[in-house]
């Protein structure tokens, strides 16, 4: 068996050009999805683009927080996981 049939058998896909296109937002947002992550706190930015735009994708499954400042939104990050 080779490695392109291998991966053909698991994900449904016989070569990359038959992927979906994703961004790195997308793929990021699907990772936390299934990481069961409810709840995200940012600092929105222009770099940051893509993933605010992959959780509009979202809506409903990922609440997003919109901080002013890293050390606010990492202070309320902690004290929603404890």
């Amino acid at each position: 068996m080779t490695q392109a049939t291998a991966a053909s058998d698991t994900t449904g896909f016989s070569t990359a050009s038959e992927y979906p296109l994703r961004n790195g937002g997308q793929i990021l947002v699907d990772q936390i999805r299934l990481h069961g992550t409810k709840r995200v706190f940012l600092v929105p930015g222009e770099s940051y683009l893509p993933c605010i735009d992959a959780l509009n994708e979202h809506k409903g499954a990922i609440e997003p927080i919109v901080c002013r400042q890293e050390s606010g939104a990492g202070y309320m990050a902690e004290a929603t996981a404890s």
